[in-house]
């Protein structure tokens, strides 16, 4: 082998040395910026909350398939989970939810699969009727009833109006497996929802809440209730209750919503200040032994006057 074609080797190995280093780095780049927003930890459990992201999309719907559907007071009550036409509906509505890609999970670092979510999305009030015009295909009876009672209570009051904006963050329903639960997880996933609004400027949080339990939550972290349908109230045709299985304590579904504290922002820089520079004046070898002879009789006089004596 030749020296020649031994540097020509060696100059290829390194260049090839360099473009992996170099592709290392873009994909290292690339994974930051794809990678989700950690809005908190929570080290006792070993779960992070993040934003959630489209490889999970499915694994987020397949947990409130099995722990959302069964349990919800709205939709346990029409037995939802037994019309496959309805939970088809409902998911289908979920997963429409999920683009927005402003939800949140509780993710568990150990066993890599998630805890929790938050579903959220931003509204705007120029874009409610196109969207609402747009989506609103529902299928299935059981969720038609669900839709037609939470259809009701929004109508009867105006986030919008009520708060004077344009722009809201929806809370639109936490989910916890639960195998995860009554651990604080909902509570923590809807404090961090409380960051997401600030991120996005958003001024106002909002949601329907059904249960006792999730309006508590909500004011934990500063909602009221704004309007209220009771449970009682809200019949068919025939006057026979809808819902009529509410459970302990959960008497009525509710409204609420609260105002965010936006940080202001961040004050101007300084101006710089302008400092006027003097030159020195140059002054003459006659001039400059002339103080220099000043300074030592200065020197000289404080000396004799400190002795003592005198």
């Amino acid at each position: 082998m030749s020296r020649k074609f031994r540097t020509e080797q060696l100059k290829l190995s390194q260049l090839n040395a360099e473009v992996q280093e170099e592709l290392d780095r873009v994909k290292l780049q690339r994974e930051k910026i794809f990678a989700p927003i950690i809005w908190k930890e929570l080290p006792s459990m070993n779960i992070q909350i993040t934003d959630l992201k489209d490889p999970k999309f499915e694994e987020a719907i397949n947990l409130i398939k099995e722990n959302f559907l069964d349990e919800n007071l709205l939709c346990r009550n029409v037995n939802l989970v037994q019309d496959p036409v309805s939970v088809k509906s409902f998911l289908d509505r979920v997963r429409f939810h999920l683009k927005y890609r402003q939800s949140l999970i509780a993710f568990d670092l150990e066993k890599k699969e998630i805890a929790g979510v938050l579903l959220l999305k931003t509204v705007q009030k120029s874009d409610c009727g196109r969207i609402f015009g747009r989506v609103q295909m529902l299928e299935g009876d059981a969720f038609k009833q669900v839709m037609r009672f939470l259809g009701q209570i929004t109508r009867k009051l105006d986030i919008y109006d009520y708060f004077g904006v344009d722009t809201y963050l929806d809370y639109i329903f936490p989910c916890v497996k639960k195998s995860y639960r009554h651990k604080g997880i909902g509570y923590q996933l809807m404090e961090c929802g409380l960051k997401v609004a600030k991120a996005q400027n958003c001024p106002i949080v909002s949601g329907i809440f059904e249960t006792h339990k999730c309006q508590k939550l909500a004011e934990k972290i500063g909602m009221k209730i704004l309007y209220k349908l009771s449970y009682l109230d809200w019949k068919d045709e025939d006057g026979e209750m809808i819902f009529p299985e509410p459970g302990a304590g959960n008497y009525f579904c509710a409204v609420m919503g609260g105002e965010v504290t936006v940080p202001p922002p961040p004050p101007p820089p300084p101006k710089e200040e302008v400092v006027e520079v003097v030159q020195e004046k140059k002054l003459t070898r006659v001039q400059r032994l002339a103080l220099m002879a000043q300074d030592k009789s200065k020197s000289q006089k404080n000396i004799s006057l400190l002795s003592p004596g005198t």
